[in-house]
């Protein structure tokens, strides 16, 4: 039952993707070079940010987990 809503839903949200593929209309709008290299910088921003914030957090969880050793 819930498998069948599932596929429903899946084969509607793939019509309503192909029709508006289909009535898409031309933009005729233009992007600069400053506009994609502001883009390009905040795309590794983001990834670098989210690195950096992964390789803090995989610290203080491997400390919680590592036995302390004993003096």
């Amino acid at each position: 039952m819930i498998k069948a809503r599932i596929q429903g839903f899946e084969l509607m949200a793939w019509l309503v993707v192909a029709g508006l593929v289909i009535s898409a209309q031309p933009a005729h709008a233009y992007i600069d070079p400053g506009t994609g290299s502001f883009l390009f910088q905040l795309l590794i921003g983001t990834g670098l940010a989210m690195l950096a914030t992964v390789r803090v957090w995989w610290g203080k969880v491997v400390s919680l987990v590592k036995p302390k050793p004993k003096s």
